[in-house]
């Protein structure tokens, strides 16, 4: 089979000499196909790895980490689950404000509230597909007595003590994430 890549003449150098590509087109093509493709599987991994961080990072409580919607029971809460879904749909970690709040209330405890949640942040989680480098954790959880104790605790410190979270650091970590879940 004749070779039809590209020829490059040197016609400068006494006599002229001729450079042929060291593959065939189609073996070219291969081959930047593959690389692509480990390309692709490396990114993939490091979001892989990132997504793992941010679940850390996210104050999620870890019981739940592993929540999906696809996991729960669709007999319980459902309008509830339909809701929380649909919003975590049209939630953009890259324009949040474009996004209304959404609150969650109840009564009574135990019926399912921060399990939502948690299933919204995985979804979020999930569908990331942005720049591993450069990354910041989307969502942050709090629970509303827990956030009262963390800024209480600030108050009312020696400032030459042992080093301790300041209130100013508490409002610090919460601003500009995209997401908060109190």
């Amino acid at each position: 089979m004749p070779f039809d890549g590209e020829v490059t003449v040197f016609l400068f150098v006494d006599p002229p000499r001729e450079f042929r590509d060291r593959e065939c087109p189609e073996c070219a093509a291969s081959r930047e196909a593959d690389e692509r493709r480990q390309e692709d599987e490396e990114l993939n991994r490091q979001r892989g790895l990132v997504r793992q961080r941010w679940v850390k990072e996210s104050g999620i409580p870890w019981h739940l980490n592993a929540s999906r919607f696809q996991d729960l029971d669709r007999a319980y809460s459902r309008e509830a689950q339909r809701l929380c879904l649909e919003w975590v749909r049209g939630f953009s970690v890259d324009n949040p404000r474009g996004s209304p709040s959404l609150m969650l209330y109840s009564r009574e405890p135990g019926v399912g509230k921060t399990t939502l949640l948690a299933c919204m942040a995985s979804h979020i989680f999930e569908g990331w597909q942005g720049k591993p480098g450069t990354a910041r954790c989307p969502v942050k959880f709090e629970s509303g007595p827990g956030l009262v104790r963390r800024i209480r605790a600030t108050w009312d410190l020696p400032e030459d003590g042992p080093r301790h979270e300041r209130e100013e650091d508490v409002y610090k970590e919460l601003k500009g994430v995209p997401l908060l879940m109190l």
